[in-house]
């Protein structure tokens, strides 16, 4: 009986261990980040937000950060397990991303440029200028051209905006929260925003095996927001968080 009984035990401890070792083993859930200016920049804010909302449904996450396109090839492919922060626009050609429908900014995408006479300027002045365009940046092409703008493809902000301020470009088109985000010191930039302006959007998404995360990430998106943390989760970008009563559905 005693022997029956050691074996047990040893069968017992094995199997802890084999399931140890591979919880171990198991391959991180990985959320893909693009960078924001073209540049190799982390958002620890984004992170923290998007960090939370795993956490409050049980899940730790990893962060990897990617250019724009190669990003969400990434989440399509299943390379890695979702996007932090993408519009529908952007996700809808891509058969294996699924959106979590609860939005978690609205961004603002206008045009910035130096130069003051430009203030007054509406959309189709500046049809016949240079405006610069982070290639990668879907949004901000898909807007320019619906508009019949021939964008100057650059490949990061600060290209851009060196760009900009050398007298290479005029203008460039991007997200207010992007620019926020490159300018800490905005008032000392010396960048002016036009009147022009398009308001997106934006989304957690994931990749389709992760289906049955779509309605607790909701869940835990809407209450962040709702109870005030998604705000101070982001600090400077607060902003751009959507009321606690806008839903898509």
């Amino acid at each position: 009986m005693r022997v029956q009984f050691s074996v047990i035990f040893l069968l017992l401890a094995l199997s802890l261990v084999i399931a140890r070792d591979a919880i171990a083993d198991a391959a991180p859930y990985v959320v893909g980040v693009a960078y924001m200016h073209g540049e190799e920049r982390r958002i620890p804010e984004l992170e923290a937000f998007v960090g939370e909302a795993y956490r409050r449904i049980g899940m730790n996450v990893a962060f990897k950060y990617s250019p724009p396109m190669r990003d969400i090839s990434l989440a399509n492919d299943g390379e890695i397990d979702a996007s932090a922060v993408r519009t529908r626009h952007a996700v809808a050609k891509y058969q294996n991303l699924l959106v979590v429908p609860e939005p978690l900014f609205n961004s603002l995408y206008a045009i910035f440029f130096v130069n003051e006479k430009f203030d007054e300027y509406n959309i189709d002045d500046f049809k016949s200028l240079r405006v610069a365009c982070v290639r990668g940046e879907i949004i901000s092409a898909s807007i320019l051209e619906s508009f019949g703008m021939n964008p100057l493809f650059v490949p990061g902000l600060e290209h851009g905006i060196k760009m900009l301020k050398s007298g290479r470009a005029d203008a460039v088109f991007t997200a207010e929260s992007v620019m926020k985000g490159f300018f800490k010191d905005e008032s000392s930039s010396g960048i002016r925003k036009g009147r022009f302006g398009v308001v997106v959007k934006s989304y957690h998404v994931v990749n389709a095996r992760h289906k049955d995360l779509i309605v607790p990430l909701a869940a835990a998106f809407r209450e962040m927001i709702r109870d005030g943390t998604a705000r101070q989760l982001v600090g400077a970008f607060s902003d751009f968080i959507p009321s606690p009563y806008e839903r898509d559905h």
